[in-house]
């Protein structure tokens, strides 16, 4: 089968979730993406609280990713107002708040946004819950409660993120998403925050059991580049693979191979960054490790505006070839 003929699912939320769907669009159709719906913060947690809405702010992301043309319209719906009642709203979480207003369903309502901006693929929520609420339980036995209150109030407190949870714990898992995972070829828990983009996703319990049923499916991993502050400090490729794992059920396995990068960065770089307390994940993969899982390092860092991104043309190839 080609490349363009995969159903291809790519779970996560985020930056790291856009920026592959960005290059993915230009090979195939056949994308989905899935997304968290636990965001509380700016735009989207103003509207989550006045309007009681899923969380549009990572769906809007993914939306204008897959837009077939960078137009005046996917300008717009990333635009942020910067005066007024309206200030740092963005547009398009405006957009999407209205649609759902008038539509018989948030889903409905991210089709319709989807088909004006003629989008490449979908983009479907994980859960249908619009009162999830992503909480963590600190090393010092805080629980901090809010996807956006976490990574500060660890910093904050000085102390690491032991675990997340959601509440209310029995979300409800959207149906869509796990038929959609359920016909998978290609699989892809993509790069993000580990524990506010990546992992809110696999707490949807039916998920994780999905991801694990399909068995025809090639599933990857493709790891972060850089730590973030207050979520993933000093950790590795392999910290990274048992964080995801402990917050899954006992028994499944979501992913076969872990993809990370081997570009090696300039000092400047470096130096740029641990100013913002953020490093390089490093690999440090033992032959027990490779016992376990697969893993293949590639030339995956580029540098846009200052920021280290995925190099998401290396990864199709990559995924074509294999």
């Amino acid at each position: 089968m080609k490349f363009k003929d995969k159903n291809i699912v790519i779970i996560g939320g985020g930056t790291g979730n856009s920026v592959l769907l960005k290059e993915f669009k230009k090979h195939t159709d056949n994308i989905t993406a899935i997304v968290t719906v636990s965001d509380d913060g700016g735009s989207t947690g103003k509207l989550r609280k006045d309007l009681g809405i899923l969380a549009v702010g990572d769906i809007r992301n993914c939306i204008t990713a897959l837009a077939e043309d960078e137009s005046t319209m996917t300008e717009l719906m990333e635009y942020r107002f910067t005066k007024g009642a309206l200030k740092k709203h963005s547009f398009g979480n405006l957009f999407l708040a209205a649609l759902n207003e008038i539509s018989e369903s948030f889903p409905k309502a991210i089709k319709d946004i989807s088909d004006v901006l003629a989008i490449k693929g979908e983009v479907v929520a994980v859960s249908k819950n619009d009162d999830i609420t992503l909480c963590a339980l600190l090393d010092n036995t805080a629980v901090v409660n809010g996807e956006s209150k976490i990574p500060k109030q660890a910093v904050k407190m000085r102390s690491k993120i032991k675990k997340v949870f959601m509440t209310p714990s029995d979300a409800k898992v959207n149906d869509y998403a796990v038929e959609k995972i359920e016909n998978a070829d290609i699989i892809i828990l993509s790069p993000g925050s580990l524990y506010t983009s990546i992992i809110p996703n696999l707490l949807i319990k039916d998920i994780p059991y999905a991801i694990d049923k399909n068995k025809k499916a090639k599933k990857y991993f493709v790891a972060n580049i850089m730590t973030q502050h207050g979520e993933t400090d000093g950790f590795d490729v392999w910290k990274h693979v048992t964080e995801i794992d402990k917050h899954i059920p006992r028994g499944c396995k979501i992913f076969d191979e872990v993809i990370y990068s081997t570009t090696v960065l300039d000092e400047d770089v470096i130096k740029r960054y641990k100013k913002k307390h953020a490093d390089v994940v490093e690999a440090n993969i033992t032959d027990e490790m490779k016992s376990l899982y697969k893993f293949t390092g590639l030339d995956l860092a580029r540098e846009i505006n200052g920021v280290m991104r995925h190099n998401s043309e290396v990864l199709v190839d990559y995924l074509k070839n294999t």
